[in-house]
């Protein structure tokens, strides 16, 4: 293979919808385009090999799929795991009525609470496209109502459902997101349900029962987690009360001092860095939009990616520019 072709196929690799954590792929590129690094294309080969291989090897995935790499649409959610910001669980099945289910993994910061599921499904039941936990609860040790649906007093303010399915398994990862508070730093997840719903193309198919419960012991650099305070600068229309950068995402707490129609400002709210790049709203909830509003949204925007200095844009009847400027 000559060196051109060897070099095109790396960049497909890298540029591709495959899942490969960023600090494989940087590896990768570093050796491709770094000249400064004056490494000879053997050894650029060798490297790539050895990569390639331990991180496909330990994980099983198959080049082919890109199953579970979109799995996860939330973009700071995303930006976290490549960056190793994730809780593997290590658990068999609890099969109950042929149908087992697992937890693969966790994710926990001040505003999202990620959790995949795994199951096994009963080989008759082919080609399943959603699975829905009716009557699930998420607790922690100090009985704090993570999440029940339904249920105003939980900490969760709402949630988004991903769901996935290939060659007989079925991956689901619900996340959890919270702006009116801040989760607690929990020891342990306990999480049960009793009912199962099987769907394909919108119709229930299957109704299993039992009864799951999962203790899920939280690891440290979720209870011990880091987040970045930025300070404002000042607008007569606008109070920023409060701004803090997180592992998955920027939460903003915003006072108006005129009435505002939220569905509006959702659409033309968000956040630019240095180099111009912007994020756009993916959480967000309003009080008291008729006299003195107070929105509190969140921004794909991460302790990873984030610089000190960021730009909060808001377009009303005019654009509002706020200086965003880290704690030093």
């Amino acid at each position: 293979m000559s060196n051109e072709n060897f070099e095109d196929k790396l960049r497909t690799v890298c540029t591709e919808d495959i899942y490969i954590p960023q600090k494989f792929t940087y590896a990768i590129k570093s050796g491709l385009y770094e000249n400064s690094k004056k490494w000879r294309f053997i050894e650029m080969k060798k490297l790539v090999a050895s990569i390639l291989c331990v991180f496909f090897m330990g994980t099983g995935i198959v080049l082919a799929s890109n199953f579970l790499g979109n799995l996860w649409t939330n973009k700071g959610v995303k930006t976290a795991l490549e960056y190793g910001y994730v809780q593997n669980i290590e658990m068999d099945y609890n099969v109950q009525n042929d149908l087992g289910i697992k937890i693969d993994s966790i994710i926990i910061d001040d505003s999202n609470i990620g959790i995949v599921f795994n199951y096994k499904v009963p080989s008759n039941f082919k080609n399943i496209d959603n699975i829905v936990l009716n009557d699930i609860i998420i607790k922690d040790e100090n009985n704090n109502i993570i999440f029940e649906d339904g249920n105003e007093n939980c900490l969760s303010t709402g949630y988004t459902n991903e769901f996935a399915s290939e060659s007989g398994t079925v991956k689901q990862a619900l996340l959890l997101n919270n702006l009116n508070h801040t989760y607690p730093k929990s020891n342990n997840l306990y999480i049960s349900f009793s009912t199962v719903n099987m769907f394909r193309n919108q119709k229930n198919i299957k109704t299993i029962t039992g009864n799951w419960i999962f203790d899920i012991n939280v690891t440290d650099k979720f209870i011990n987690r880091e987040k970045i305070k930025y300070t404002s600068s000042q607008s007569e229309d606008i109070e920023v009360i409060e701004a803090e950068l997180t592992t998955t995402g920027l939460n903003v707490e915003i006072k108006f001092n005129v009435p505002l129609n939220s569905e509006e400002l959702v659409r033309n709210i968000k956040v630019q860095d240095n180099a111009k790049n912007e994020y756009f709203s993916d959480g967000f909830v309003a009080e008291n939009e008729l006299t003195t509003p107070t929105i509190k949204a969140s921004f794909p925007i991460t302790i990873y990616n984030a610089n000190d200095n960021l730009k909060l844009i808001i377009k009303t009847d005019k654009q509002i520019i706020i200086d965003l400027n880290k704690v030093k």
